[in-house]
């Protein structure tokens, strides 16, 4: 398979609203592209082929809009709000199934001392430490990213999700987090039995100087099927100075 993009737009834009306690950024990203596609190969036996050229919605990183507030509660805690919202720059259909804010939509308290708690729909511990440690352009390019490889890191979502993160401390950052049901609206349990999908997903970073790395572990539970998938993942980089 061949994929020529003959042409990109990317847009970036930002826009802060800040007053008293209050700060309000609103921002997003606009990307799409002209692209040429030519298939070859055999199929079931058969030759085949398909050429096409069109528009391309997301070539390098995913169309989306998003909101952040930030609200100071007093003594260093701040009330946090992030609605972040993927869309088809094309069609102007939403992504992630559909949902209005399906990138993001968290309600959460931080402070420097004692770290961030955030409930809501958000990424797994594994997308969130990745980093730049094996993503190579920084989760951008979508062919070139991380998650071409890494499936468990991504971006992989959950609902009803609680997640807590801790303070760095001298480049050490831990988090923890428990989805209620992975996808969609709880169910809780029918007869005495659970229906829910939940998930567990943790993770440990260092981040100090020029050696980097982290481990993440994730686990979700298939009631349905009466499944368990487990996924770890880490990662290591070194970034030795050569100045002299």
């Amino acid at each position: 398979m061949k994929k020529i993009l003959l042409g990109s737009a990317l847009s970036v834009g930002c826009l802060n609203f800040v007053h008293a306690d209050t700060s309000v950024t609103l921002y997003g990203v606009l990307d799409a592209g002209i692209t040429h596609q030519r298939i070859s190969g055999m199929w079931d036996g058969s030759p085949y082929s398909s050429k096409s050229t069109g528009l391309l919605s997301g070539g390098q990183s995913g169309n989306r809009w998003g909101l952040k507030v930030t609200e100071s509660l007093g003594n260093g805690t701040a009330a946090v709000v992030q609605l972040e919202s993927g869309f088809e720059l094309t069609t102007g259909e939403s992504k992630q199934g559909g949902r209005l804010f399906g990138r993001q939509a968290t309600l959460g308290l931080q402070n420097k001392s004692w770290g961030r708690i955030d409930v809501g729909r958000q990424t797994n511990m594994a997308s969130k430490f990745r980093s730049k440690v094996l993503d190579t352009m920084d989760s951008s390019y979508n062919q070139l990213a991380v998650g071409a490889s890494f499936s468990s890191m991504n971006t992989v979502r959950y609902d009803n999700m609680v997640l807590y993160q801790s303070p760095n401390v001298n480049g050490f950052q831990a988090g923890v987090g428990y989805s209620f049901a992975i996808d969609g609206e709880q169910v809780g349990s029918i007869n005495g039995e659970k229906k829910d999908n939940t998930a567990l997903t943790s993770g440990l970073r260092n981040g100090n100087g020029p050696f980097e790395a982290f481990i993440t572990y994730d686990q979700i539970k298939l009631r349905t099927q009466d499944t368990t998938m487990r996924a770890w993942s880490l990662g290591i980089e070194v970034a030795p100075n050569f100045r002299t």
